[in-house]
């Protein structure tokens, strides 16, 4: 069979080859409908850009010379994160959006483990220039860092999927905790739920610049003054929730951590029967709870249109702006959070 081009994708939906091209590559001039339009049907032919041909447009526009087509390398921490990790579920979510995309966008992401004695820092430059690498994206990474004196940032286009900022000058992507919190606070409304409080890890809330809290006292603000529960912000533990949720009383209760039912239980609670429990981040791992899925793949997809971007642009190195890409989640209906009478 013959490989599907541009111009047979066009004449099959009958727009223009340009129009197409302008969809693939998600122009503003094309509108969403178009664009998922023409991403399904792209998809279902077999068809994939090719990152020579995209880089060799790019050199025609520019001016600039092209090299063959870099590899994108997606760098995890060996201590805690791996793109198997069972642990962290959301990790998988976020590498099998962004391997989908690459082999989509004709680039290669090439998973590397760093800080480990498998690729000691001191390598990674070399590592990177063997296997082509002009890309990276990081996961979780937090600055300070080892690998802020070991990398040659200049050389690559960077991204960084979680951690607080993603470090100086480095662009981020993730999921966006108060926009998040509305669309928790607008279902938990339409369940009949009035009185919501919410315990989150100290760790979760750092790591996500604030934004949770920040989305949660906002919304709150909506019910009578007395139903304005206050925020438990701490890892949960036995103790310090039995005394919050004596003095407080919520009728559902958000959170981000998965004990948080078997700890209730532990303290006399049924869930659902005596309150609600919403969870900020559905995965398997919480799989038939009701709460806020982040969108793991679309935020892994979305690093890799980061990257490639600036690649395609000739852009390396971190900057003195950089961007920040937030993804807002949707909510899940879950046994945990019923409708109340």
């Amino acid at each position: 069979m013959k490989k599907p081009t541009i111009r047979s994708l066009a004449a099959t939906l009958g727009l223009s080859p340009s129009a197409v091209s302008a969809a693939l590559l998600k122009r503003s001039n094309i509108s969403q409908e178009t664009q998922e339009r023409v991403r399904r049907a792209a998809e279902e032919a077999g068809y994939s850009v090719d990152a020579r041909l995209s880089q060799l447009m790019s050199y025609m526009s520019s001016g600039k010379g092209s090299r063959n087509a870099p590899n994108i390398a997606w760098l995890f921490w060996d201590h805690e994160m791996n793109e198997m990790n069972e642990e962290k579920p959301w990790v998988q979510g976020y590498m099998k959006g962004a391997r989908e995309r690459a082999n989509f966008l004709g680039y290669s992401l090439d998973p590397i483990q760093v800080h480990s004695p498998k690729t000691p820092n001191h390598r990674l430059n070399s590592i990177f220039r063997a296997r082509g690498i002009e890309g990276l994206i990081f996961v979780r990474h937090h600055w300070p860092s080892p690998l802020e004196s070991c990398i040659r940032w200049q050389n690559f286009a960077l991204a960084s999927v979680e951690g607080t900022t993603g470090g100086p000058g480095m662009p981020r992507l993730g999921s966006i905790g108060v926009l998040g919190m509305e669309v928790v606070f607008n279902n938990l409304i339409r369940l009949g739920y009035r009185r919501p409080g919410m315990v989150i890890s100290k760790w979760v809330n750092y790591a996500n610049s604030y934004q949770w809290t920040a989305g949660f006292l906002q919304h709150q603000r909506q019910f009578p003054l007395g139903d304005q529960l206050p925020l438990l912000e701490e890892d949960v533990g036995k103790e310090s929730l039995r005394s919050w949720m004596k003095a407080n009383r919520p009728d559902v209760l958000i959170c981000s951590t998965n004990e948080t039912i078997d700890i209730l239980a532990s303290l006399g609670y049924s869930v659902p029967r005596d309150l609600g429990v919403v969870h900020i981040n559905i995965c398997s791992d919480v799989k038939g709870w009701a709460g806020l899925d982040q969108l793991h793949e679309q935020i892994g997809a979305a690093s890799v249109d980061m990257v490639t971007a600036q690649l395609n642009r000739g852009e390396r190195g971190l900057t003195d702006h950089p961007k920040h890409v937030y993804i807002r989640g949707q909510w899940v209906d879950g046994w945990t959070c019923p409708p109340r009478a």
